[in-house]
């Protein structure tokens, strides 16, 4: 598959995908919730999950403060196959800014397509146009998902965060 092609599968969340978008995050969450005191995963903030896809998808809703968002979707209302959550944000101690993944995940029954590499091509077409670094990151609970950022971007973690910068940025597939 081209670039142009992943890009074109990929589109642009709305507003009318919020609760679409909230049971894929609650998918994610049952695979990848970090544990609470007890051990046990801690729960979805859905209130949280909810304003955090509300940044992305409702028009003007990006403060100026805030930094901008977008999320990349596949799938149509009511069957939402997969997304990437794409914002603009700056290390802690330094103004520069770069483009981070806040999560990219792909629905169980749709794992064996090429939805996970689309969201990649998704996410360094923005790196390339904003001229920014890509910031990717995997849990140890995403095993599979670190294998598929190693492979189509041809790079090896730093620990399992991963940085693209948009000059360096591999066409998706090179081996």
């Amino acid at each position: 598959m081209t670039d142009g092609n992943a890009v074109e599968q990929v589109r642009l969340a709305e507003a009318a995908d919020e609760d679409d978008l909230i049971e894929l995050c609650r998918l994610r969450h049952r695979e990848t919730a970090m544990p609470g005191p007890d051990g046990r995963p801690a729960p979805l903030a859905v209130d949280k999950v909810r304003a955090t896809i509300q940044r992305a998808i409702m028009p003007n809703r990006n403060d100026p403060d805030a930094g901008q968002a977008w999320i990349g979707a596949i799938g149509q209302r009511g069957n939402m196959e997969a997304a990437a959550y794409l914002t603009i944000t700056s290390p802690w101690d330094q103004d520069a800014l770069y483009l981070m993944v806040l999560w990219n995940f792909v629905a169980p029954d749709y794992r064996r397509g090429s939805h996970a590499s689309d969201l990649l091509t998704f996410a360094t077409a923005f790196s390339r146009v904003l001229q920014m670094p890509l910031a990717l990151e995997s849990t140890q609970h995403e095993p599979a998902k670190s294998r598929i950022i190693e492979r189509n971007l041809s790079c090896k973690p730093f620990g399992h965060f991963y940085l693209i910068t948009p000059d360096a940025t591999p066409a998706i597939g090179a081996q």
